[in-house]
């Protein structure tokens, strides 16, 4: 303490936070669904081609 006053609180400022698995569950309920995620790719960790990102945009991507 300085002056009567606290220098320094050593306890929690804000709830925990984190992944609401229960909300989760709830939606899935909710909505009929066994699995959010039903597939992955078996590349889907492998990078990248250098060229996916600097490709143009196609006409019709461009177009209102």
């Amino acid at each position: 303490m300085r002056d009567g006053k606290p220098v320094a609180d050593l306890g929690p400022h804000k709830q925990a936070s984190g992944l609401d698995l229960e909300g989760i569950e709830r939606f899935k309920r909710q909505r009929g669904l066994e699995k959010l995620v039903t597939y992955l790719a078996p590349d889907v960790d492998d990078p990248l081609p250098e060229d996916v990102l600097i490709l143009p945009l196609t006409t019709s991507a461009n177009e209102p």
